[in-house]
């Protein structure tokens, strides 16, 4: 992460605004742009996770007007108990992916994301 340059970071950050397209994974594309300017899979994880804050923060506050809404609607129940859910299983994949990432390479995920991609277009044919 120390030898990660301004210029490294404004290419991944490009990638991770492709990622905006319909079907393009934001730490899919980001993980891939950290590989492909030679960083280790490790790292290239780890820089796209912290990447994914000030997206992630960003959309809650753009939500928030929405959220405080159904609070007062006697949903806050419902909406807390789902952030914490996605918290949790956010921590438990993130775990995952790293630990998978430190011994394996990203081609699985490029298959299954090939493989889920033609799935999706011929279903939308039908």
């Amino acid at each position: 992460m120390d030898r990660i340059r301004g210029t490294d970071a404004l290419v991944v950050g490009c990638f991770q605004a492709l990622a905006i397209a319909p079907g393009l994974s934001r730490s899919g594309a980001t993980m891939s742009a950290g590989v492909f300017l030679g960083f280790d899979r490790s790292t290239a994880a780890h820089f796209s996770f912290l990447l994914s804050i000030p997206a992630i923060l960003g959309a809650f506050l753009f939500k928030l007007g929405d959220i405080g809404g159904a609070m007062t609607g006697g949903d806050g129940l419902a909406y807390l108990l789902g952030a914490i859910a996605a918290g949790i299983s956010g921590f438990v994949a993130i775990y995952l992916v790293m630990r998978y990432v430190r011994n394996h390479r990203f081609r699985i995920f490029a298959i299954y994301t090939m493989a889920l991609g033609l799935f999706v277009i011929l279903l939308s044919l039908v």
